[in-house]
């Protein structure tokens, strides 16, 4: 059996660093994204996401390199059912989130921390709110 990797995300707004970051974690098995309902993204981010959940897991499951995509209701990935999906690593492209280490030390399951072609530690290179501020201020600057 090929190995499994859990990729929890939100994908907001599906962009290039997603892709990268889901290539990426390919290279380690068969990817399966949790992937943040709605109601998880507006606790955890404090606004509504700006696409649903069924065209979030539209986008993500059209990639090649998705397996396959499952409803996460919690910020934190059920140990139980990555015990019973056999997951091999829980992988982040922008950093752990406690409850996802405390998930993977639960499982038993190994933490997968991907680094992104000229991405330095720390750095977010790709990421949804930047690209959200940069959306804000053209629309600024072309409206005011």
């Amino acid at each position: 059996m090929k190995r499994r990797v859990y990729f929890p995300m939100s994908c907001e707004i599906l962009h290039i660093g997603h892709v990268l970051a889901i290539r990426e974690a390919k290279k380690y098995g068969n990817v399966i994204i949790g992937l943040l309902s709605d109601e998880v993204i507006e606790e955890y981010k404090g606004h509504k996401p700006i696409m649903t959940y069924k065209h979030r897991a539209e986008l993500l499951i059209s990639l090649m390199e998705t397996h396959s995509v499952l409803r996460q209701k919690t910020l934190k990935p059920d140990p139980n059912l990555l015990k019973e999906l056999n997951i091999r690593y829980i992988a982040s492209g922008d950093g752990f989130e406690p409850e996802e280490i405390e998930a993977a030390e639960e499982a038993g399951v190994s933490t997968l921390d991907i680094r992104l072609p000229n991405e330095k530690e720390g750095e977010k290179k790709y990421s949804t709110t930047n690209i959200k501020n940069k959306v804000i201020k053209q629309w600024q600057k072309n409206c005011f």
